[in-house]
């Protein structure tokens, strides 16, 4: 709290950061600076300390807060992110919404992974599409997989999407996929570009069934 708001302005700025909280001496929260907004009020010649200015009324999360209560605080937050406190208002970290996306895709992938270990059938696949790939461009549901072939998540330029039908793929995309222990290899080497289609797949997903039938 007693840092000047210029001195506080480039150390938020050499950082890259969006903002910050403000603690008082004993290291207790007492509210919230936004980099945009402090570099208005400097600009306007403001040099007192941040204790003055910081934003009392900024949204925070207790340390034993749930998910829906992060869900809830990150759109109301003015920059995107917000302090966690403990029991004694001490801040202990920054949830941003990039950290809640994350986690969610760790727990969907978790819950992935514990089905695919209840089968000995079936296994997660990693792929990264490269540049080149005729998949850049297809569509999710264009693309020809192995019937049983579940497309779980892709991440694009450190973002989660959750995969929708006639969703474009990129290239440098990263697609997990849920396949066939049989398949998984033949899968992996066709997303990699260092093969074709696996010899069952069709674009809906489903076996190809012999000419005529």
């Amino acid at each position: 709290a007693s840092v000047s708001a210029p001195d506080a302005l480039a150390i938020l700025q050499e950082a890259q950061l969006p903002g910050a909280p403000v603690v008082n001496r004993d290291g207790a929260f007492i509210g919230s600076i936004q980099t945009p907004r402090l570099a208005e009020l400097v600009a306007r010649g403001e040099r007192g300390a941040l204790g003055r200015i910081a934003d009392v009324e900024a949204m925070t999360l207790p340390l034993e807060a749930g998910f829906d209560a992060a869900v809830e605080a990150l759109p109301a937050s003015k920059g995107g992110w917000v302090p966690v406190l403990d029991a004694r208002t001490r801040v202990v970290g920054i949830l941003a919404t990039q950290d809640l996306v994350r986690g969610w895709r760790q727990s969907v992938r978790q819950s992935v992974l514990r089905l695919v270990g209840t089968s000995s059938r079936t296994v997660v696949v990693d792929a990264t599409i490269p540049e080149g790939s005729p998949l850049d461009g297809s569509g999710v549901g264009e693309i020809p997989l192995p019937r049983g072939t579940v497309i779980v998540s892709v991440t694009r330029s450190g973002a989660w999407m959750f995969p929708e039908k006639g969703q474009p793929l990129r290239a440098g995309d990263s697609v997990s996929l849920l396949v066939r222990r049989s398949e998984a290899e033949a899968v992996r080497a066709w997303f990699a570009g260092e093969g074709d289609p696996p010899a069952s797949a069709s674009p809906d997903g489903g076996s190809r069934e012999p000419a005529g039938r």
